[in-house]
């Protein structure tokens, strides 16, 4: 199976879409990134070609996302697909225990139940 490309989501109706640096990326430290290690995997980024290196994404939140934009993104090396959380709002828990995990996930459900509206105007989540 072929991996999902940027464009495919914005194709989808996800028009947030947005490239994240790989895990494992090599960060453009000569470029003046002041991307961490520590940060790689889970900040927006941009890949430059003729370094083979990454940066951080600078005005990210700001961009205005185009179908081409998601074409070019497409082409990058390992990018993670991130969604800009300003209409898709979310959390994300890291724990080690099972037992954290079940009251984190209580009470996310108890926070956005109230916050999040279904077509009948109810408020509630999908898992």
């Amino acid at each position: 199976m072929a991996a999902y490309k940027f464009s495919d989501y914005w194709q989808a109706g996800l028009p947030e879409v947005i490239p994240i640096i790989p895990p494992d990326a090599e960060i453009d430290r000569d470029f003046g990134s002041q991307v961490s290690d520590r940060q790689r995997g889970k900040i927006p980024g941009k890949y430059k070609p003729g370094r083979k290196k990454w940066v951080g994404f600078d005005g990210w939140t700001e961009i205005d996302i185009t179908e081409s934009l998601t074409n070019i993104w497409s082409t990058w090396p390992r990018a993670n697909v991130g969604l800009r959380s300003a209409r898709y709002p979310g959390t994300d828990f890291n724990v080690n225990s099972d037992a954290l995990a079940e009251s984190y996930i209580a009470l996310a459900y108890k926070f956005w139940a109230r916050r999040c509206r279904s077509a009948g105007g109810r408020g509630r989540l999908e898992s």
